[in-house]
């Protein structure tokens, strides 16, 4: 996903990285005696999950401001 798809929107690449870290903090949170959603590791996980989509978001409204689709471009709108 992350090396295919990201010619296609700028906003694959973050989400990639997001999943990719989601898989490895689930990953930990089923092997650690220590459970990683709940209390201070919950919130920090909540803190990142939040800045992810705060920071997808904006490079998706800048990618659309620069360029926009490349469907609309072409007039293919659907």
């Amino acid at each position: 996903m992350l090396v295919s798809f990201r010619r296609l929107n700028p906003v694959i690449v973050p989400v990639g990285i997001y999943f990719l870290f989601l898989s490895v903090w689930w990953f930990a949170n089923e092997l650690m005696p220590v459970d990683l959603m709940h209390g201070a590791y919950g919130w920090i996980f909540r803190g990142i999950s939040a800045a992810a989509v705060i920071l997808c978001v904006v490079i998706y409204l800048a990618s659309r401001k620069n360029g926009g689709d490349d469907n609309e471009k072409d007039g293919n709108k659907q």
